[in-house]
């Protein structure tokens, strides 16, 4: 009998302590920062310790220009600045999902679809490159495009193509 009496008393009490001890779950907008999964829902992560969350007037000038010559009528989600043995890099992500990674001086590196069937714009590259995707793939959008020192790898929608492109945008070969 004591322990029904013990128990009827506890219940009511602790149902009391667990509705009012609730915390509000708080995001520290300078240790994390909102990203659009390729869902398109948008997801808060805590940035790295080599990250740190800047505005966008802090990229560097080319990499402003190319986003606005490139995108101008998306708005910037966030920019991060990761500290890297070759210099800082600059990782960008659009409102649309897109993102794009700069390297130190501002030249672009990576330009990526953030979210599953979305294609991005290729005005950027070289004419020969765009004129080749025109006349062999017009129906195919592009998921990613890499640029490095070897060269310019695009890869389709489709079928997960890879293409191969030299620094100058002339066709090398399926990847």
């Amino acid at each position: 009998m004591k322990k029904l009496v013990v128990a009827l008393f506890l219940i009511p009490i602790m149902g009391l302590i667990s509705c009012t001890d609730k915390k509000e779950i708080v995001v520290d907008p300078n240790e994390s920062y909102t990203v659009v999964k390729e869902n398109g829902e948008e997801k808060v992560v805590s940035k790295d310790t080599d990250e740190t969350i800047i505005n966008a007037g802090n990229l560097p000038e080319k990499s402003n220009q190319f986003l606005k010559n490139n995108f101008g009528s998306e708005t910037i989600q966030n920019v991060i600045k990761e500290a890297n043995i070759n210099g800082d890099e600059y990782k960008v992500q659009l409102s649309n999902g897109v993102k794009v990674d700069f390297d130190a001086n501002g030249d672009w590196k990576q330009v990526e679809a953030g979210v599953a069937n979305q294609s991005v714009g290729a005005l950027f590259l070289p004419q020969i490159t765009r004129d080749y995707l025109n006349k062999n793939y017009p129906e195919i959008g592009i998921k990613s495009i890499d640029k490095d020192e070897k060269g310019i790898d695009i890869e389709l929608l489709q079928n997960n193509v890879d293409l191969k492109f030299d620094t100058n945008g002339k066709f090398l070969k399926i990847d």
